[in-house]
């Protein structure tokens, strides 16, 4: 946000999606370009536009990145946290997925490779989302 005011509070809704498939979970290489992150593996996701409900948010988004189409199970866990100086308040919600093509893969601009991992490669975070989902 580049517009912003280096003063200005702002919050922002995010979503990421846990698709499991043969026991093993989608992440995704942030493209070196990206601002956020450049580099890192994460759950596919994005923000949620403006009046966007975060189920919609998260279908379009998982799409975008990814190619593939899914379907909300349910919200696993939401997390808060702030950035940019503490004038960013992101809420992050992960939703647990289900796939509903067997399209291949098709990386969107803003990720340059994709693992499926176990659970042992997981996040303390995620490692409860193996057993629930």
């Amino acid at each position: 946000m580049g517009s912003e005011s280096p003063h200005r509070q702002y919050q922002k809704i995010v979503t990421t999606g846990f698709l499991i498939r043969d026991g093993k979970a989608l992440i995704a290489k942030r493209s070196e370009t990206e601002a956020f992150l450049p580099g890192y593996y994460d759950l596919p996701g994005g923000k949620c536009e403006f009046g966007e409900h975060p189920e919609v948010a998260m279908q379009r988004e998982f799409r975008e990145e990814t190619g593939l189409v899914v379907a909300v199970i349910r919200p696993y866990r939401t997390f808060s946290y702030l950035s940019d100086g503490d004038r960013r308040h992101t809420v992050e919600i992960v939703f647990l997925l289900s796939e509903q093509s067997a399209e291949p893969i098709q990386l969107g601009p803003d990720h340059s490779e994709v693992a499926w991992v176990t659970s042992r490669l997981a996040s303390p975070r995620l490692r409860g989302a193996w057993a629930e989902w």
